[in-house]
C-alpha cells in the first residue's frame, strides 16, 4: 500500500501546483515556452510585455492550431507583434512595405475621465517625442510600426506604459487607438 501512496500523493501534488494561478509574467513565459515547442524556434530574449489575454488563449492551442494562428496572425498583423513580445526578436522587423500608423491616444484617470493637459513622452525605434493631450484627453502622433514607451507625468506622477504599433502594408494610411488609464 505504501509504494501506491507515494506515486499517488506526487501526481496530487503535480495537479494541485498546475491548478494555481500563474502571474502574467509567467503566462507571457508559458506561451513563449510552447510557441517555441511548436514552431521549433527558441527565443532570443525573455518575453516581456505580451498580450496576456492572447498568450493565455495561445496556451490553450495545439501545435497545429499555433500554426494556424500564425498564419492567421501574420496576415492580420498581430503574430509579428505578439511573437516580438515573446521573445522572438526575429518577429520584430519591420516589414519594408510597412506604412506610417497615426497612433490616436486617450488617456484615461481614476479619478477624472479624461485627463486634459498631461505630458505624454513617447520613445523606441527612432522616435523621442515629447507632446501634450488636449482638452479632451488626447492626443495622436504619427509612428512606424514597433513596441514605443509611453510617459504620462501629471502632477509629478509617473504612469509608464507599453503600445506595440503593429505593422500596415497595402494601405495608404492608417490608424490605430490605444486607451491609457491611469492609476490615478
Amino acid at each position: 500500500m505504501r509504494a501506491i501512496t507515494l506515486p499517488l500523493s506526487l501526481l496530487l501534488a503535480v495537479m494541485f501546483v498546475g491548478c494555481t494561478d500563474l502571474g502574467d509574467e509567467e503566462i507571457c513565459q508559458e506561451a513563449a515556452r510552447h510557441v517555441a515547442a511548436c514552431l521549433g524556434a527558441e527565443p532570443d530574449s525573455a518575453a516581456s510585455g505580451c498580450d496576456v489575454e492572447r498568450a493565455a488563449s495561445v496556451l490553450d492551442l495545439g501545435c497545429d492550431q499555433v500554426a494556424d494562428a500564425v498564419a492567421s496572425g501574420k496576415a492580420d498583423g498581430w503574430w509579428d507583434y505578439f511573437a516580438c513580445s515573446l521573445g522572438f526578436s526575429q518577429s520584430c522587423g519591420q516589414p519594408a512595405a510597412a506604412v506610417p500608423v497615426v497612433v490616436r491616444v486617450l488617456v484615461v484617470g481614476a479619478f477624472m475621465n479624461p485627463k486634459p493637459y498631461v505630458r505624454a513622452e513617447i520613445s523606441g525605434p527612432e522616435t523621442n517625442h515629447t507632446t501634450f493631450t488636449d482638452s479632451h484627453g488626447r492626443f495622436s502622433l504619427t509612428l512606424r510600426s514597433g513596441v514605443f514607451q509611453c510617459d504620462v507625468i501629471e502632477n509629478l506622477q509617473l504612469a509608464t506604459f507599453e503600445i506595440g504599433v503593429p505593422a500596415v502594408s497595402g494601405a495608404t494610411e492608417a490608424y490605430y487607438d490605444v486607451t491609457l488609464t491611469l492609476p490615478w
